[in-house]
C-alpha cells in the first residue's frame, strides 16, 4: 500500500495482547482499515512512529 493512501496509524492493545506484550497496528485509509496483528509491543511502537512520520512527510510534498 502506498504511503500516499494512508490517513493515519493506530496502535491497539487489548487485555490478551497486554498479557503477552504485543500490539496490533491498524493502518487507516480514507476507505478502509487494515490490521497488522500481534507484533511485539516495542516493534509495533517503532513501526507506528515511522509510518506516522512517513505520512506527515508525504503530506508536506
Amino acid at each position: 500500500m502506498p504511503i500516499s493512501k494512508l490517513y493515519t496509524v493506530k496502535l491497539v492493545q487489548g487485555p490478551f495482547e497486554k498479557v503477552f506484550n504485543t500490539k496490533n497496528i491498524v493502518l487507516v485509509t480514507l476507505a478502509d482499515e487494515f490490521t497488522m496483528p500481534v507484533l511485539n509491543s516495542r516493534y509495533a511502537d517503532v513501526l507506528s512512529r515511522r509510518l506516522i512520520r512517513a505520512i506527515k512527510d508525504n503530506d508536506k510534498k
